[in-house]
């Protein structure tokens, strides 16, 4: 089987595996407006099937508070959540990929610290992750859910 978008295109950051099928990625743009797609599916040259595939605006859950410092300036923001349920008893950290050097995060707590050392933009992403177990023995069922954004830190002089 082969998959691939014949008519719109997928979200920036998304993109297609033609041999599964999957959509898979980080958006790395919000978007005030609906995002559609048609993916074919074809076997050896004949058309098995499409679909249309509509992507609701993209506004992330997670979240900076602040992006822009200075050099040489003590640093104190967070990563906000918005709209999340944690289920009672779930273990929630936080992480950041991409953080300029001398800033560093809380796991536990999203708190975002330090002292910016170097002047420039920084491409990060930030990750909420909750993960809890439903049932017991046998039965027990853990779920993982991982909530990422991109975010730009811009460091001046």
């Amino acid at each position: 089987m082969h998959y691939q978008v014949v008519s719109g295109s997928l979200p920036a950051g998304l993109n297609l595996n033609e041999a599964t099928g999957a959509i898979t990625g980080t958006p790395t743009a919000g978007s005030d407006t609906e995002t559609s797609v048609v993916v074919e599916c074809r076997v050896a040259n004949y058309l098995y099937g499409n679909r249309t595939i509509t992507f609701a605006p993209i506004e992330y859950a997670v979240k900076v508070e602040q992006t822009e410092f200075a050099v040489g300036e003590a640093v104190e923001t967070w990563v906000e959540v918005d709209t999340i349920d944690v289920p009672d008893g779930a273990f929630v950290s936080f992480a950041v990929d991409g953080l300029p050097a001398g800033l560093s995060i809380d796991a536990e707590t999203g708190d975002i610290t330090g002292t910016p050392e170097k002047a420039g933009e920084y491409q990060a992403v930030v990750t909420y992750l909750i993960e809890y177990t439903t049932g017991s023995g046998s039965n027990a069922r853990t779920t993982r859910l991982n909530y990422q954004a991109p975010v730009t830190f811009v460091v001046a002089e």
